[in-house]
């Protein structure tokens, strides 16, 4: 049963509450647990393409790479309160949260640390580069725990600027990188920048999903679920091979996995092809997967799940009334989106690599991508560019006198190439 409290009106978000006399509810007030029946959802649905009467929406942030080791249960969440931010203001422009701010805060594999943090009033501050963000050679070989000594207090630094409600702040500290430390001294409160905060982590519990249309339901009128994977080996093989075809390499140190659902695709004889969000985003995509196999797996604790509500940002409810889906719209053929570039944007002096400092230059599209194409046309040193559907970027290190790079991308979809877009930096240090 889903009990409704008066912690549970009096959101953490501030601004008044209005209340007829005869609404208010009882201190404790439980309602009845009616299982639903031919429940009607649509034959796919992804958060990431919503159709509307007007074209397609979307409500998701672009997946991030997580280091070979770090808090995919952080990345999970924060996909999941970025997502719901946008459902539930109504809006596009998305901020994209910390994700080492929150797994330092957390620290615990279990889910319930999540909830108990995240309703605390907790300030989930956005992404800034260098700042409360795991870099790409946080952890030394061999070493998996932020409490070594290698890493002289990072943790524990880190801790102490979160628990102050402040920045903290990576710094390597040999060269090539290859241990990075905190600083010693706190950055900026919080407050400086934009940040969320959730209003309730609500688990969800086999009474309540009891069919895999119900989870469906609540995800087309709830907002995305975190699907944490705990990965068992059983002799029909690993519980996470069964969304995806993980490296089997890989699969037996790996306690367990979560990634976030935005939506699914219906298959033949009761299959599920789950749409997700996963900070591995190098797995293969998707598999359909038995419905059957599914709640068995939900059913005996393999798999847990939560969903988030009630975000507010800056400590602001969102004045615009939340985003409803028309479920009518979702299974129709949608017209083939053209591509568009928005700004081409940089973060100078962006991460140490090898010696060198290295520039971020980056750009979003509105629909997704076919394929990229990076080139700069100046003498530079450059690193392996990241793709993804609707987002890729491409570090670049000056290597002429002058410290000038100029950079160009353009994006295709299907035969049709974009306009390149283009732009010239100093950046030199």
């Amino acid at each position: 049963m889903k009990r409704i409290s008066i912690a549970f009106l009096l959101s953490i978000c501030t601004g008044p509450f209005i209340w007829a006399q005869d609404e208010r509810l009882p201190l404790e007030y439980e309602e009845p647990y009616l299982p639903m029946e031919n429940i009607e959802v649509p034959c796919a649905f992804t958060w990431e393409s919503v159709h509307t009467i007007t074209g397609t929406r979307n409500f998701t942030t672009p997946e991030r790479n997580q280091p070979f080791q770090g808090p995919c249960l952080s990345y999970a969440f924060n996909m999941a309160i970025e997502a719901m931010y946008l459902i539930e203001s109504n809006q596009s422009t998305p901020i994209k949260l910390s994700d080492a701010y929150l797994d330092m805060k957390v620290f615990d594999s279990q889910m319930s640390a999540y909830e108990a943090v995240l309703e605390s009033g907790f300030k989930l501050p956005k992404r800034i580069p260098g700042s409360f963000e795991y870099m790409q050679s946080t952890f030394l070989p061999n070493i998996d725990t932020w409490m070594h000594p290698a890493y002289n207090g990072f943790r524990v630094q880190a801790l102490q600027c979160i628990n102050q409600e402040k920045n903290f702040v990576v710094s390597a500290i040999d060269e090539p990188p290859s241990v990075y430390q905190v600083s010693t001294t706190c950055g900026d409160p919080v407050v400086d920048y934009d940040y969320l905060k959730v209003g309730d982590a609500i688990p969800l519990t086999p009474s309540e999903v009891f069919s895999t249309d119900k989870l469906k339901e609540i995800i087309i009128e709830k907002g995305p679920v975190v699907l944490k994977v705990n990965n068992t080996a059983s002799p029909s093989g690993y519980p996470l091979q069964k969304f995806k075809n993980y490296s089997t390499t890989i699969l037996p140190y790996v306690n367990y996995h979560a990634f976030t659902l935005v939506g699914w695709e219906n298959g033949a004889h009761d299959t599920t092809k789950w749409e997700m969000k996963d900070s591995w985003p190098t797995a293969a995509p998707s598999k359909m997967m038995s419905n059957t196999v599914f709640m068995d797996l939900f059913s005996t604790g393999i798999l847990e799940m939560y969903r988030v509500e009630n975000i507010c940002k800056n400590d602001a409810r969102p004045f615009s009334t939340p985003f409803v889906v028309d479920k009518e719209l979702q299974c129709q053929e949608a017209e083939e989106e053209m591509i568009e570039l928005y700004t081409l944007g940089v973060n100078l002096h962006y991460i140490w690599i090898a010696g060198r400092m290295y520039s971020q230059f980056f750009i979003h599209s509105n629909a997704p991508a076919d394929q990229w194409e990076w080139i700069v046309d100046t003498p530079a040193y450059t690193t392996s560019e990241v793709h993804q559907s609707m987002f890729t970027s491409i570090l670049v290190s000056p290597n002429n006198v002058s410290n000038m790079a100029t950079i160009r991308v353009r994006a295709r979809k299907g035969n049709t190439w974009t306009p390149w877009k283009n732009r010239t930096n100093y950046l030199g240090w």
